[in-house]
């Protein structure tokens, strides 16, 4: 099974995630307000990148639940800051999560973060002591809204989700607050030549493409590709 991903798309911004990091922490360096990021917490290289930019320029990083729930599963396996031991991570409870914890059942992840909570009020008190972690899904039920003045958002994920209506309505309140919206991101999965010469060093005797807009692709590089279509069941042997 392989992965096509940049496989008819240019393959960005090739950076690595060490000059990535030099990247954000320049970028919050320079901010005068409130910095919000948008990222996969999952994606633990770049979380950390954007904790350590905090630190680094003295404000203190803004989880919402989820994130910060990713952090205490993953600090037994590597150092990272822990809601309730470390000051540098404080937890935003989102209104959606508040809204719907109980009849989900997350009484017990609620209630975990409970010592680091910080409220809406007080980020909007002081916006520039902090950099926290943002959903389109935010903007209307915890900003009302009305973002900070002078909000820069640090964008960290594919381009294209961009062009969905729920980002271009952010990027509209980004620029009513004056702020502005930094894409800062390196991708995550293999670049275009890199499939080419890692499929070729291992001589499959069959490759399926996955994740990939563009599979045909695979025909023009490679004699022993299966192509399948979404759901299609294919029995090995």
């Amino acid at each position: 099974l392989m992965e096509g991903t940049h496989f008819g798309f240019p393959d960005g911004n090739e950076v690595t995630e060490y000059e990535l990091e030099d990247e954000i922490v320049k970028h919050v360096s320079e901010a005068s307000g409130l910095v919000v990021t948008y990222f996969s917490p999952q994606h633990v290289d770049r979380l950390v990148a954007f904790i350590r930019a905090a630190k680094k320029n003295n404000r203190t990083f803004v989880a919402d639940v989820y994130t910060a729930f990713i952090l205490h599963m993953i600090s037994s396996e590597t150092p990272v800051p822990v809601p309730g031991k470390d000051e540098l991570v404080r937890v935003y409870y989102p209104r959606t999560f508040e809204d719907s914890a109980q009849r989900r059942g997350l009484k017990k992840l609620s209630d975990r973060f409970e010592a680091s909570r910080i409220s809406m009020k007080e980020i909007a008190a002081e916006p520039s002591k902090y950099l926290m972690i943002f959903r389109p899904s935010m903007l209307e039920p915890d900003f009302d809204g009305t973002l900070p003045i002078g909000t820069t958002c640090l964008y960290s994920s594919w381009s294209g989700y961009l062009e969905k209506s729920d980002w271009k309505t952010t990027i509209e309140r980004i620029t009513a607050a004056d702020g502005n919206l930094i894409e800062v991101h390196t991708s995550g999965h293999i670049r275009s030549s890199d499939i080419i010469r890692f499929v070729n060093s291992i001589s499959p005797t069959t490759i399926v493409p996955i994740h990939t807009f563009e599979p045909e692709t695979f025909q023009r590089h490679f004699e022993n590709v299966k192509l399948l279509t979404d759901s299609e069941s294919w029995t090995l042997g």
